[in-house]
């Protein structure tokens, strides 16, 4: 993922005002009446209250030792990030965050979790739950690193594909890890049974679609994206068979693919295995 240090300029003047001195001053945040200031690694200063830090975080270290309120405290975040950050830890309501890229989502969430700011965290496990579908591999990274097992119950069956090693870059604890091994392999035994088209479902009226299935998935462990994608080509197929719409597609017991996919959600949750 890109560092934010990397926001461009354009951003950094919707909410900083270039200074002489080569630096950017927040424009929410410049009261020189405060008694600590921030700085970006953009170089956007902010200036806030220890007693906001206090009341709406679990705290900033480098603000509890600071006792020369024109000492500048250095942080490794970017300046968008931090913008929102020091917003949900001040009196008033909270930003408006939905229209945050993932990129910056993952950042603000990431500094949240850090520094303990309990509004943005509430916030940015909202908006992770709400782009599940879209940002698996990320809201996976997320639910694992800071331990949320029910959004690691929702994103899992979407990441079943993601190799063991990549595991290793997110940071997730010895506990979730094993969990998560555990978790795969309730899903060998059948995926192997996709893949040579012997899995048959005697209460559907149609099992031809077995052998297509195994063809569409190939070797790779399916998530629930890529078993969508295959049953929609198989429903494709059912159709030019003569078959009828309530015949086929997902909720139908007629259909084999419907009936692969409630296997995947019958087996146990992650959370099980914790």
């Amino acid at each position: 993922m890109a560092s934010e240090s990397n926001t461009s300029t354009s951003h950094l003047d919707e909410i900083a005002d270039s200074q002489p001195e080569g630096y950017y001053l927040s424009k929410k945040f410049r009261s020189p009446l405060t008694d600590v200031t921030f700085e970006s690694v953009d170089t956007v200063r902010f200036r806030v209250y220890k007693t906001h830090l206090a009341t709406f975080s679990g705290g900033f270290p480098p603000a509890e030792l600071i006792s020369d309120s024109q000492e500048i405290v250095s942080l490794p975040e970017g300046g968008v990030v931090l913008d929102n950050l020091f917003s949900f830890a001040r009196p008033g309501r909270y930003p408006i965050i939905h229209a945050l890229n993932m990129e910056t989502l993952v950042l603000l969430a990431d500094a949240a979790e850090k520094y303990e700011v309990y509004g943005a965290i509430t916030a940015c496990n909202t908006l992770m739950r709400v782009n599940l579908t879209t940002h698996p591999l990320q809201v996976y990274r997320y639910a694992g690193r800071y331990e949320y097992p029910d959004l690691m119950d929702d994103v899992a069956l979407f990441v079943l594909d993601l190799p063991i090693l990549r595991i290793f870059d997110f940071g997730m604890s010895e506990r979730y890890f094993r969990a998560w091994l555990r978790y795969l392999a309730q899903f060998q035994t059948i995926h192997q049974e996709l893949l040579r088209g012997t899995i048959t479902m005697p209460q559907v009226g149609c099992n031809t679609c077995a052998p297509r299935f195994a063809k569409l998935l190939g070797a790779q462990m399916p998530n629930k994206t890529a078993l969508a994608q295959a049953s929609r080509q198989l429903c494709s197929k059912c159709s030019q068979m003569g078959f009828s719409s309530t015949q086929m597609g997902q909720g139908s017991s007629y259909c084999y693919w419907s009936s692969i996919e409630k296997i995947y959600e019958n087996f146990q949750k992650f959370s099980d295995f914790l």
